[in-house]
């Protein structure tokens, strides 16, 4: 059954999902998203999976090439506040 871990302090790479960005369902793979934004001149495209659909304000969270997934913002600021990251 399910036990308490503790988990040891990480670095996450995370992109926060703004306004301009676009964000799209793929249709072949439902669960499955792209998120397209230009930034200082530079079209980046993140391919991710969420368990519901993402929202403006939320996170994409970068654990590993084949781990990149959606995290609502209240479930990532509360986490990361806690382990003393501060978002800029």
């Amino acid at each position: 059954m399910l036990k308490e871990y503790t988990s040891v302090p990480q670095k996450r790479l995370a992109c926060k999902i703004v306004k301009r960005g676009k964000i799209a369902e793929e249709a072949k793979m439902p669960g499955m998203y792209t998120y397209k934004i230009k930034e200082n001149g530079i079209n980046h495209i993140l391919r991710f999976s969420a368990s519901e659909k993402p929202k403006v304000g939320g996170y994409i969270i970068k654990i590993a090439e084949d781990d990149i997934y959606f995290c609502k913002e209240s479930v990532f600021e509360k986490g990361y506040k806690q382990s003393g990251f501060q978002l800029a």
